[in-house]
């Protein structure tokens, strides 16, 4: 599975470096794609970049204090959310807080630089990897082994470059109040499909579902959602098979399968005015369905 590296400035670069190196060590199916040469602004990507952009499976971000809002990390998370969907863009913060992070960004999960983040990292790209992905119980052992060699060689790159300076805030108290108050001002009113992931973290939903992309995501944990595209369901088998798959997954709990069921029959009803029963299912047979355009 292709893994695109997106990074900007010279800290970042050095992790890239050293990232790219470390993950075919934890998930052998992982090919890391990174550029060592940055792209100057103006400049169009070539088409190797390009190319990789469209092939990759999976986006990792290096986010540091000096490329927060750099152009090319927010084109490249762009084009990346756009060809494997949020659930699979992630950005590593080095040397910030989740709540350093504004504007574009925020839509996605970001990982800290820290062993607990850094494994739920690992183990949403092995869930990415389908049919191929390692047992959980080898994939930890695989971990605990490699993560101190990435730990060491991340944290003196990090040292190196903040040594000499003092490191404030990046977002005063008074922007952060400010966000939340427009967070909530802007879910007051909204029904069980928010479609904002933030808010709907924030609240601990097991599933919610996103009305702008017709995506419903179910929350293991608050950094490897698993989604589903409501395309993709279009008969009563492929809705127990979605049903199933949620069931297999390691850290599922029974609250995830009646949230998502619960979930289908709201969908059900607002959709086409029916239980889900009478839409996937009449008469004991499978009845295919196709979405109402926006």
């Amino acid at each position: 599975m292709e893994v695109f590296i997106s990074w900007s400035g010279e800290k970042s670069r050095k992790s890239a470096e050293v990232l790219r190196d470390w993950l075919p060590s934890v998930i052998q199916a992982v090919t890391p794609y990174y550029t060592p040469k940055d792209i100057d602004k103006g400049q169009r990507w070539s088409n190797d970049i390009a190319g990789k952009l469209d092939a990759s499976q999976f986006g990792i971000i290096l986010v540091t204090r000096d490329n927060l809002n750099a152009p090319w990390i927010l084109f490249e998370a762009g084009a990346l959310s756009k060809n494997v969907g949020s659930a699979h863009v992630c950005p590593i913060l080095l040397d910030l807080k989740p709540t350093d992070l504004s504007g574009p960004l925020v839509q996605f999960q970001a990982t800290q630089f820290a062993k607990d983040d850094m494994r739920k990292l690992i183990g949403a790209i092995n869930d990415a990897l389908g049919e191929n992905r390692i047992n959980e119980k080898t994939l930890d052992n695989i971990f605990e082994k490699w993560w101190p060699d990435l730990e060491k060689e991340l944290n003196t790159i990090l040292t190196q470059d903040s040594s000499d300076r003092v490191l404030g805030e990046v977002r005063s108290d008074r922007e952060l109040l400010e966000e939340v108050l427009r967070l909530v001002r802007n879910n007051e009113y909204t029904s069980f499909d928010s479609g904002n992931r933030l808010f709907d973290k924030l609240n601990h939903k097991p599933v919610s579902y996103n009305e702008s992309t017709k995506t419903i995501t179910v929350w293991f944990h608050e950094n490897s959602p698993y989604e589903i595209d409501l395309d993709q369901i279009d008969s009563g088998s492929q809705l127990l098979d979605f049903a199933l798959q949620i069931n297999r997954k390691g850290r599922c709990k029974a609250e995830h399968i009646k949230s998502f069921l619960d979930c289908i029959e709201q969908i059900s009803d607002r959709y086409f005015k029916k239980n889900a029963q009478g839409v996937f299912c009449p008469f004991g047979s499978n009845k295919n369905v196709e979405w109402p355009e926006d």
